[in-house]
């Protein structure tokens, strides 16, 4: 056997070996400042021509994996600073256990967040109630969705392929207008979220972003297997 296939089996073996307590934060500019920063007819190409994760998250098979309480996380005090912005809307936290794999195990965690009616600002109850009822797959409160994936190879990588939605402003004047048009209103203006940052385990990583912000920090543990006897 080649030096260079041992090398491979040792790789394969460590990563096998190797688990990540992952923790996650999302959270979205409500100021809007910068979304004219951007040039959005690009992000939607790179959008499109970005490779689909083949696995589903709903697929998962890793005995490692479980989602794990917030309270002992390391980004609790970076979560604090971010709410007590009040410019700032946290979309998402989220902390997991998972095994560290290559790219070509590794598998997406699907994401999706949804807007809470009764917070959304210069929309009645009423109407947020009629919203509720418009075919899922207009979905109008739907604020964001996709995948992000953490891979093990030479360094430790975290994929973002996210898509962020917003309603326009002309779409809420209708709907506080306009009741038996609705299910042509939520016309939502999407903004991909998409990335590939190399991180260093035990760093806080933040990923930019015109309208949304990323956190993520993964901190690594030896994983005890059964070995059935065979070392």
């Amino acid at each position: 056997m080649s030096a260079l296939c041992l090398l491979s089996i040792s790789a394969h073996s460590h990563a096998e070996q190797t688990g990540y307590e992952v923790e996650l934060i999302i959270y979205e500019d409500t100021t809007k400042r910068y979304i004219d920063s951007e040039d959005w007819s690009y992000n939607d190409s790179l959008h499109q021509t970005t490779q689909t994760l083949e696995n589903e998250a709903s697929s998962i098979t890793d005995p490692e994996y479980r989602n794990l309480p917030w309270k002992d996380a390391a980004l609790t005090n970076a979560l604090q600073k971010i709410q007590d912005n009040p410019g700032i809307n946290v979309l998402l936290k989220k902390r997991w256990r998972q095994t560290g794999l290559d790219r070509d195990q590794a598998y997406p965690l699907n994401i999706e967040v949804h807007k809470q009616h009764d917070a959304s600002p210069g929309v009645s109850q009423a109407i947020a109630e009629q919203t509720a009822d418009i075919q899922m797959d207009k979905q109008p409160d739907l604020l964001l969705s996709g995948q992000v994936r953490l891979v093990m190879s030479r360094y430790l990588h975290f994929e973002v392929n996210l898509e962020y939605m917003q309603a326009t402003e002309g779409s809420v004047n209708e709907l506080q207008a306009v009741n038996d048009t609705l299910e042509q209103a939520y016309p939502a203006q999407t903004y991909p979220v998409v990335s590939e940052r190399r991180m260093r385990s035990r760093e806080i990583h933040y990923i930019d972003h015109p309208l949304v912000g990323i956190l993520v920090y993964a901190t690594p543990y030896k994983i005890e297997t059964q070995r059935d006897g065979r070392e």
